[in-house]
């Protein structure tokens, strides 16, 4: 019980940090949250049309790695910068309502549980090495030649292309149910191979 409770003060204090951190933001990500769980029927077309032009765009310029790291950074920085002091100007501190505050809400806590998941999944990971190093020296290093495959098996940027989709479009199918009817179904199939394959066959067959 004290680890619960230890556990839900971090992640209040996790949100209030991020509520003052991200305040500036707060219109942009409305904006974002609206756009990446679909409240409209043709926000999936935009997403996709958005992240397509941009890595045809990179793959039509071809910078190196080291041009394109430094473009993303300088693009980040302006945003940074830029974001903050534009964005008071062009909507006004008036037309915030309620119900763009509550998605706010929504917004923050989704960040924050993320975090604290990911702090959790490292701790779990550590633990792991800690108690049973021969069980994460095999996880790991099978992850890792597995992802090493998956890099040399595929083009990087249309794989980079793929998860950048994947992970755009994953709001909206959770929020439509359609990420779980997917993985349901997925699952029903799975099962039903492996009692199709586990059944005995029925002696009977032979005879007839």
């Amino acid at each position: 019980m004290e680890k619960t409770a230890t556990s839900t003060a971090s992640e209040g204090h996790t949100v209030k940090m991020l509520r003052r951190q991200l305040e500036s933001w707060r219109e942009v990500l409305v904006v974002l949250h609206s756009l990446l769980v679909w409240d409209k029927p043709f926000y999936p077309a935009i997403t996709a049309s958005s992240v397509s032009i941009a890595f045809l765009l990179v793959w039509y310029l071809d910078p190196s790695v080291l041009t394109l790291v430094s473009l993303a950074g300088l693009t980040i920085t302006l945003a940074d910068f830029l974001v903050p002091q534009v964005v008071p100007l062009v909507v006004g501190g008036h037309s915030w309502t309620g119900e763009q505050e509550r998605r706010y809400e929504v917004i923050v806590n989704s960040i924050a549980s993320a975090m604290d998941c990911f702090a959790s999944s490292m701790a779990s990971l550590t633990s792991l090495k800690a108690s049973r190093p021969k069980i994460y020296f095999f996880t790991v290093t099978i992850t890792l030649l597995t992802t090493a495959w998956l890099g040399s098996s595929f083009n990087n940027l249309f794989l980079t292309y793929f998860i950048m989709m994947v992970v755009l479009m994953l709001p909206g199918l959770h929020k439509r149910g359609l990420l779980h009817k997917s993985t349901a179904g997925l699952l029903s199939r799975v099962s039903g191979l492996m009692n199709s394959k586990a059944a005995p066959a029925d002696p009977h067959a032979k005879l007839q």
